[in-house]
């Protein structure tokens, strides 16, 4: 079964009637607001993102491979770098439900999903880390031309 992680919004697509016919059908298990977000991505197994929209880097994706989570996503531009192809996830075209299917099923095997998982820790760990990325913004921020410019006229 699947889980949906944060509330129904009016207008969203998908009517609070859907959604109970889901619950009711055993396909979903819950739609609620998750407040403990690592115990929440800690008891899935994939993340599974076939959002049609171009919404930039969702949180997400970097949240579910931190908890060592493989990722399929939709095959959008803005997501050809939250995830690696073949590594951490793959990237599914939405309207494919096919090769959705195939995907899921690709990272059943259990030897599959464990070099996936720990793939998807390690390039967590590395390409999203916290402090790395505020000392990259920090580099530019400070080898700017302005800032050495500043610096010198001091």
């Amino acid at each position: 079964t699947f889980e949906i992680a944060g509330l129904h919004v009016e207008g969203s697509g998908i009517s609070k009637e859907e959604i109970d016919d889901w619950a009711k059908a055993r396909l979903i298990e819950r739609c609620e607001r998750i407040d403990d977000i690592e115990a929440f991505y800690n008891s899935g197994s994939i993340l599974l993102l076939p959002s049609y929209y171009d919404e930039g880097m969702p949180a997400t994706i970097m949240e579910a491979q931190a908890c060592g989570l493989p990722c399929l996503v939709n095959n959008t531009a803005c997501l050809r770098g939250a995830i690696k192809e073949g590594e951490t996830g793959f990237f599914i075209p939405h309207t494919n439900t096919d090769m959705w299917v195939e995907k899921i099923k690709e990272l059943s095997d259990i030897e599959n999903y464990k070099r996936f998982s720990i793939a998807s820790a390690e390039r967590a760990t590395k390409k999203f880390n916290e402090n790395k990325t505020n000392k990259k913004i920090l580099r530019m921020i400070f080898n700017s031309d302005i800032v050495i410019q500043k610096l010198k006229n001091k």
